[in-house]
């Protein structure tokens, strides 16, 4: 019997043995805290130090071999989840919680990461929702409104345009584009597809971005794109379809009331009438009678599209096993215009591989390429359309292209002037390699080359206006022969790193980060360009199909080199107490060996309050950081020669021995060489605090900064007898004062709903403090003591009443009248005088810029828009937004009939109709044509539905979503009807897209 016991204790320790150690397989599904699946989430097995990937369903599968093994589950912006496998239910649903403010967020910073709780600098971050919802084409454009202390400017709905970008405001006189880092690499946000990257970061103070010195005066945004995780495996297929209309457009009066309007500008200016008023009273009728003798064109209709068509197609593949992770990304965008003949393409392709050796060896290799096409009319046209009154006709009504104003017809222009086609070709690569020898120690070795090129074809068709009663007399033409115009450019640059990183931790308070790294930088342009014109077959676009005898060529190379040291230095006791410092030393090769090397160094410290144990749950935020930092930052954006003199050579003729005029090649100085030029350079202070309430659902962000650029390049005078102009010189000082506030709120409502909103608003005060006793005047002027590009010009007294007030007052020109606008005599000289009379009249640039975002999720139902714009801008009417009979032919906006004075209008917005006197009412600068430029838009708002994944299983579905969005929905400004606040006269109109499309994952 007690054998037979034995046997069997020993039969169930056996196969209790042999289980433990066969694999098993263990499933789940992991959800958030509203049932959604979570897609990325990581399943990690800490003895194995295996990991997998859950699937778009939040499904996973992961294979233990070791019952020691404990289940890790982990999400960005949720709370990590830890199973004993012998207490896991398999199959079980896994539920992660919010984290409210993410803390523990991974955040992108030079040359490494850290967790948001232990920055030191001012740092904001951006998602990739918030970016692919935008639904722009440029990335730079997802920037508007969605950080504070950064201003994005647009000016056109050009399809493909861009947007300028501004962080804590203007900072040079010269460039103040950010520098861009696409991982870890220099690279440009508008090559980037906006469905490649997983995360945007922007530097915004000294401490942040010093470790990039010279090129980080203007702050710096770092952008991560996508890579495959382990166990992940998809394919993903996203699709947009959007119509473009413009938020708003001009309206202008039609012919009869210009005739009327014109007449009277006359009588005011004491000439003849030019319209017959019988003519005026039955225009109507002439015009539907014979429309080519009288017509009355809408000329905006007639020229603009009314809705213009974009798509945009992205393709998704990634795989990755524990050695082996691939991400592939291809993108398509076709984007038309509401300008006839304009439009722009593009097509991208990404590839990122991670590679793993070994536990020490690893490896990155991407490769990317980008392709853009943009084609338009040779010469812009949407000036001239919206300053040719309706007086003038645009077709016959046989077909052919009317006139116009002396030939300049914009529709003819465009549609047969020719085309301009600019293609851009952009290939990189990035080779990285990973080793960690020891615990602690990470060495990096990065190549990066980049290859650009760049081609302009500008092919200038003529166009020929034939008589309305006579089609054998050409009348008028636009470009007087057949021309093309070619230009080349290639870019190549190459970018290698070295760092160094060490982590280590001492008696588990004590955390240390050391970094050091050597980074070299090579850039090489090469441009070419030609010209034919007598082209007699205007289909044959090539040099060689042109006339050789106005034959003109050009070509040019550049180079430029950067060689840098840096270094950085973390500590962090216990959380509390955060200390950093960083250091580079960089070698330019644009200065002169004396002064090329620069040294911007920077150091921040961190009071995390609630780890204070006085303070654990006495207080009512559950997280509170004081941090301040100060740090320098260089400039290097100049030519690549300006401490060098340049010589020009050039064909020019002499005299021969014999009297003969012969043809020799002479060189000239172009510039003056200032052999000590060198970096502008910015001190930067800043002092923030990070505050999270009610459990991390609140959270609050609050920037202060003070920023000083030192150095500042000028174009100083040089003694007339050299012959040469102005030249840069260092001297200038500007500074910048501002504050920053971010709140954001997160939370959910039972089970069903989750919601959360951010807003954001900042402020900057700029002064020009030294500009060297020179100064630059007009409508905006340069001027020390005064904020950049401030507002200058004659302070206006209303109108001149009556023909008494004209002369007892003060004039600019002697010929003003009742009605036109009176300036203010400042030095009582009797006289209005630009010299005298003119000041500062205000600050041009924007106050108090404001934006936000908020989601609203309902089970599978999704809701999201975001805002953005000025709260305070002192702006100023110009051109034909109010002028009327601009070069005494020009339209009129609709909102002038009834508002210009009179006699009977004393008090009205606009002065008289003259056109003798725009000198005096529109071609001065003053305070009368300000108003308020503040604004604010509905930047998108986004409504989308997520099928169940059992919907759609059978045909191989994992996850699929429906949307429809709109970008620049409405706006509100107290700009003139049919202006946009962020247009311009000349530009194509902004414009408010409508969009539907869907996400599906295999």
């Amino acid at each position: 019997m007690i054998k037979k016991l034995t046997l069997l204790v020993f039969l169930i320790f056996s196969y209790n043995l042999i289980s433990a150690q066969s694999p098993q397989v263990i499933k789940g599904r992991i959800v958030d805290d509203t049932d959604a699946p979570l897609a990325g989430a990581t399943v990690f097995l800490t003895v194995e130090k295996k990991t997998a990937v859950t699937n778009a369903a939040g499904n996973f599968s992961i294979t233990s071999n070791n019952a020691e093994n404990k289940l890790r589950v982990t999400f960005i912006g949720c709370k990590t989840r830890e199973f004993d496998l012998a207490a896991f239910e398999n199959g079980s649903t896994i539920v992660l919680l919010n984290d409210g403010n993410k803390l523990d967020e991974v955040i992108v910073v030079g040359y490494g990461t850290t967790v948001k709780k232990d920055l030191t600098g001012a740092v904001s971050t951006l998602s990739a929702d918030l970016i692919t919802d935008r639904k722009t084409t440029r990335v730079s454009q997802a920037l508007q409104g969605a950080i504070p202390g950064v201003q994005v400017n647009r000016n056109a709905g050009t399809p493909g345009a861009s947007g300028s970008i501004l962080i804590r405001g203007i900072t040079t006189l010269g460039v103040n584009d950010p520098l861009v880092i696409i991982d870890g690499v220099p690279g440009s946000l508008d090559n980037l597809n906006p469905d490649n990257i997983e995360n945007v970061t922007v530097l915004k103070d000294a401490a942040s971005s010093a470790i990039y010195g010279s090129r980080a005066a203007a702050g710096v945004i770092l952008v991560t794109t996508k890579r495959a995780k382990d166990g992940q495996t998809d394919f993903n297929y996203n699709a947009d379809f959007g119509l473009q209309k413009p938020t708003t457009m001009p309206e202008f009066v039609n012919a009869q009331t210009y005739m009327s309007l014109f007449n009277e500008l006359k009588v005011n200016d004491g000439a003849t009438p030019i319209y017959d008023e019988a003519i005026i009273k039955d225009y109507a009728a002439l015009n539907a009678a014979n429309p080519d003798k009288y017509p009355n064109t809408d000329w905006q209709k007639a020229y603009f599209k009314e809705n213009a068509f974009q798509q945009r197609h992205d393709l998704n593949f990634t795989v990755g096993t524990r050695n082996v992770k691939t991400k592939v990304i291809a993108g398509y965008i076709d984007q038309g215009g509401l300008e006839p003949n304009r439009s722009f393409n593009r097509y991208s392709f990404r590839v990122n591989n991670d590679l793993r050796f070994n536990d020490k060896l690893n490896a990155n290799v991407d490769f990317s390429y980008y392709r853009a096409q943009s084609l338009s009319a040779t010469t812009s046209n949407i000036s001239l359309v919206r300053q040719l009154p309706a007086i003038f006709d645009d077709y016959y009504s046989d077909g052919r292209y009317a006139p116009g104003k002396d030939g300049a017809n914009p529709i003819a222009n465009n549609m047969l002037g020719g085309r301009n086609n600019v293609r851009n070709n952009q290939f990189s690569a990035r080779l990285q390699l990973n080793f960690a020898p020891v615990k602690g120690l990470k060495l990096s070795a990065i190549f990066a080359p980049q290859l650009g090129f760049l081609n302009s074809n500008v092919f200038s068709q003529m166009v020929t206006y034939t008589s309305l009663t006579d089609r054998s007399v050409v009348v008028n033409t636009f470009n007087n022969t057949n021309s093309l115009t070619q230009s080349n450019t290639y870019s190549q640059a190459l970018n290698s790193q070295f760092l160094a990183n060490y982590q280590i931790s001492v008696a588990n308070d004590h955390s240390f980060g050391f970094l050091l790294g050597y980074e070299s930088n090579d850039f090489r342009d090469e441009n070419s360009g030609a010209f034919r014109d007598g082209y007699v077959l205007p289909d044959y676009q090539v040099l060689d199909a042109g006339a050789k005898v106005n034959a003109a060529n050009s070509g040019n190379a550049s180079e430029s080199a950067l060689r840098s040291f840096f270094g950085r230095v973390n500590y962090n006791y216990k959380g509390k107490y955060l200390l950093q410092a960083n250091a580079r030393y960089d070698g330019s090769s644009r200065f002169a060996p004396s002064t090329r090397w620069g040294f911007f160094p920077s150091v921040s410290a961190g009071w995390v309050v609630s780890e204070e144990e006085m303070f654990k749950g006495k207080m009512p935020f559950s997280f509170f950081k004081i941090r301040g930092s100060w740090g320098r930052n260089g400039n290097q954006q100049i030519g690549n020669y300006s401490y060098q003199s340049l010589i020009n050579l050039n064909t020019v003729l002499f005299y021969n021995a014999a009297g003969q005029i012969v043809p020799a090649t002479a060189g000239n100085q172009l510039n003056y060489a200032v052999n000590d030029i060198t970096w502008e350079a910015k001190q930067d202070f800043d002092i923030g605090m990070d505050m999270a309430f009610f459990r991390d659902r609140l959270s609050v962000t609050v920037d202060y900064f003070n920023k000083t650029t030192f150095d500042i390049l000028l174009n100083l005078p040089i003694p007339l007898n050299t012959g040469l102009l102005e030249t840069p010189q260092n001297g200038g000082k500007m500074l910048n004062k501002g504050w920053e506030l971010q709140v954001g709120w997160n939370d959910r409502i039972g089970k069903d709903w989750k919601y959360s909103v951010s807003v954001n608003l900042s402020d900057y005060r700029n002064r020009v403090v030294d500009l060297k006793g020179t100064s630059t005047l007009g409508s905006y002027a340069l001027l020390e003591g005064q904020p950049y590009n401030v507002w200058y010009g004659y302070k206006n007294q209303g109108y001149f009443k009556d023909a008494e007030d004209v002369a007892a007052s003060a004039k600019l020109t002697g010929t003003e009248k009742p009605g036109d606008i009176k300036y203010t005599d400042l030095n009582g000289d009797g006289k209005i005088t630009a010299d005298k009379d003119q000041v500062p009249l205000g600050n041009s640039l924007p106050r108090y810029l404001f934006g936000g975002n908020g989601s609203v999720r309902y089970k599978n139902f999704d809701f999201g828009f975001s805002f953005q714009g000025v709260g305070k801008q002192l702006s100023r009417l110009s051109g034909f937004m109010v002028q009327p009979f601009d070069s005494n032919f020009g339209n009129v906006n609709t909102y002038y009939i009834g508002n210009y004075w009179t006699a009977d209008r004393p008090n009205a917005k606009y002065p008289r109709l003259s056109y003798n006197n725009k000198n005096i009412n529109y071609d001065q600068s003053s305070d009368f044509w300000f108003f308020k430029g503040s604004y604010i838009r509905i930047k998108d708002v986004t409504f989308g539905y997520t099928f169940e994944p059992s919907v759609f299983r059978r045909l191989g579905i994992k996850n699929a979503r429906l949307f429809v969005s709109a970008t620049d929905l409405v706006t509100s400004s107290h700009f003139p009807k049919g202006w946009d606040p962020e247009g311009t006269q000349g530009n194509n109109p902004l414009v408010v897209t409508y969009y539907t499309g869907l996400s599906v994952t295999f």
